[in-house]
């Protein structure tokens, strides 16, 4: 499990279980509510015997995985948003044992795998000739699991060098250098590095002195974000935004986990155990501020979570329906959020099959409210009725619509006079019945739901 839900150091789950306060929540806020549609990218049976718990998805909603078939093939993929699978690399050449799928804007994907020759390496290809990233041999003893990679095909990895010290390299342009290492204040490296898109890491370190914390660097200047302390006993799991926004968990002394958010010298604490979620895993977050979780939630089991801060929501949780059975579990990878929302997740569902897929945000319609009562009976010539419209992504206009008798069959559309939510719309009916149809149009075009007013003369 890649982004299993974290356990606290030993001498931390000794103290109380943990417990999600959820610091989102608003008095009167729905948290659970389904805001997704699900694509299916692959599952098991009809030959696929295995399916990696960790894909990627791109800008491009092109999604990275590993499959193993009944005859023992196993191979890297890849799936763009509309077209066929394309194989990147498979176990009948001189690679075996992939692992940690990453994929960039141009649907070039890296991984890191086992050499049938010994050692292991880190490649990167898009269907054809792989390209070596990085080897073991003269200048890497080993190569740790899970790379990084931004959307403009930057790669970040942790390594132990030939000379026996760790270090965190990043891969550019066709040329690798060294961004932190061992042998200062750093002993290793103990989480897989998050990479913006500016070239910036993100990651999590032990120290000489038995500290940890996390840590950024642009190659050039390293800060430090945050370290243990009597408080805070340990650090993980950081990752990053395109515009460098980062989250990370803490570990307290007390054990509560934290999910703690990094903007410039701003820190945040976004979220803590308590009530609702006993433990969560790596959080995700895009340049949007949305971002999305694994969690344990009590009395519930596992399930994703999303939401822009300060609200969560749910995108999936145990037993709920999802396309031939029910959730029993749901993970993530390091690169499974992009910037459109979409999430690229893998699935266990109660009936065996497990499988991957991507969970795409549903657009939020515009909402239209009308004061007073929908039937009227008019003792005046003029109406005016009046409401409020709400748009996520802004009002664009508020449109009457009405056909009324003794005028043929041509509907009449006008546009209700709008000032911020507020809507107003004066009518003089000339036929003894009209009925008014009143919708809210957002910038996008979208249309709310109809409301019908229906106006009789006396």
């Amino acid at each position: 499990m890649i982004d299993s839900p974290l356990r606290a150091p030993l001498g931390i789950r000794a103290a109380a279980a943990l417990v999600l306060v959820c610091a989102w929540c608003a008095p009167g806020i729905n948290l659970f509510s389904q805001t997704h549609s699900f694509r299916k990218i692959a599952e098991s049976g009809s030959g696929t015997t295995y399916v990696d718990p960790a894909p990627a998805i791109n800008e491009e909603g092109a999604v990275a995985y590993i499959l193993e078939s009944e005859g023992g093939l196993k191979g890297v993929y890849a799936k763009p948003r509309q077209g066929t699978e394309i194989r990147i690399a498979d176990n009948t050449g001189p690679l075996q044992d992939f692992s940690g799928v990453r994929i960039d804007r141009s649907g070039r994907v890296c991984f890191r795998a086992s050499r049938d020759a010994g050692g292991s390496g880190i490649y990167a290809g898009s269907g054809g000739t792989l390209e070596v990233i990085a080897e073991t041999g003269p200048v890497y003893s080993a190569l740790a699991e899970g790379p990084a990679m931004n959307q403009a095909g930057a790669i970040a990895f942790r390594a132990t060098l030939a000379n026996g010290r760790s270090a965190l390299c990043l891969h550019t342009k066709g040329a690798t250098s060294v961004i932190a290492g061992s042998g200062g204040s750093f002993q290793t490296f103990t989480a897989t590095p998050a990479l913006s898109e500016s070239g910036v890491i993100a990651f999590a370190a032990l120290l000489d002195n038995g500290t940890s914390g996390i840590y950024s660097s642009d190659g050039q200047t390293l800060k430090t974000l945050a370290q243990t302390s009597p408080t805070h006993v340990a650090w993980t799991d950081p990752s990053i935004s395109a515009t460098g926004r980062i989250l990370s968990l803490a570990f307290r002394d007390d054990g509560i986990l934290e999910m703690v958010s990094f903007s410039g010298t701003a820190r945040e604490v976004v979220a803590e155990t308590g009530d609702i979620f006993s433990s969560f895993g790596r959080p995700l977050l895009n340049s949007s501020g949305e971002f999305i979780f694994t969690a344990y939630r009590n009395g519930v089991g596992s399930g994703l979570y999303a939401g822009p801060f300060p609200r969560p929501g749910t995108i999936l949780q145990r037993r709920e329906k999802l396309f031939s059975g029910r959730v029993y579990d749901v993970q993530i990878s390091t690169q499974s959020l992009n910037e459109e929302g979409e999430v690229a997740f893998a699935y266990e569902l109660d009936n065996g099959l497990s499988g991957i897929a991507v969970a795409a945000p549903i657009p939020r319609r515009p909402s239209l409210f009308l004061t007073g009562n929908s039937r009227v009976a008019l003792k005046r010539s003029l109406l005016t009725l009046r409401g409020s419209a709400i748009a996520e992504g802004g009002l664009s206009a508020v449109i009457v619509s009405y056909r009324q008798l003794g005028k043929g069959k041509k509907e009449t559309r006008r546009y209700a006079s709008v000032t911020g939510q507020t809507w107003n719309f004066k009518f003089r009916p000339d036929a003894a019945r009209t009925t008014l149809t009143i919708r809210a149009v957002d910038l996008e075009g979208q249309s709310s739901p109809p409301v019908e007013v229906e106006v009789f003369r006396r």
